[in-house]
């Protein structure tokens, strides 16, 4: 397990962390981080707290959760990633690709927020409501039929759009009123 989680830390560049079975990172930043390629052992989680936009220069593979805070920031993971348990995000623009299915968790987006499941699904864990100031837009290609946003306390300020080739099937709740984007 790496854990470099002082709010003074102030890495610059791209930040990759390795190991034969690395069991976890926690990493906090000031400024904006750039995660490097990652690649964490089974159940092991990642947890970035930044002052600053968070992207990536290298492919993220976490078998456990994803948590990135990052309020008032960018929020920019486009790459191949493979997110397996939920991902939490606390940000202002967020755009997050899985190459598979996506689960997400608990998030806060103040603007904008886009999410892909390049081959699967897209859900919701439990008791992790989504609060989305702005537009949302989740799309599911490579065989990704479902899109279930179901939690009872997703709160969605404005349009939210669904796509997909084979999209079958949309749950969606929001606890205010509800603007369709495209489907």
């Amino acid at each position: 397990t790496i854990i470099l989680g002082n709010t003074s830390n102030a890495f610059t560049g791209a930040v990759t962390f390795a190991g034969p079975t690395l069991g976890g990172v926690t990493v906090a930043n000031t400024g904006a981080f750039d995660l490097g390629a990652l690649t964490l052992g089974a159940g092991a989680n990642l947890v970035v707290t930044a002052t600053g936009a968070v992207t990536q220069s290298g492919v993220l593979t976490v078998p456990g959760t994803t948590s990135i805070s990052a309020a008032g920031q960018l929020v920019t993971l486009t790459l191949a990633n493979d997110f397996t348990g939920a991902v939490s995000v606390d940000g202002l623009t967020v755009q997050l690709t899985d190459t598979n299915s996506i689960v997400l968790g608990g998030s806060t987006v103040t603007d904008t927020y886009t999410v892909i499941a390049s081959a699967g699904d897209i859900t919701q864990a439990a008791s992790s409501p989504l609060v989305v100031t702005n537009a949302a837009s989740f799309t599911v290609n490579g065989g990704g039929t479902t899109i279930t946003l179901n939690d009872a306390a997703n709160s969605f300020g404005s349009t939210v759009a669904f796509a997909g080739a084979a999209l079958a099937n949309v749950t969606v709740v929001d606890i205010t009123s509800f603007d369709f984007g495209a489907v």
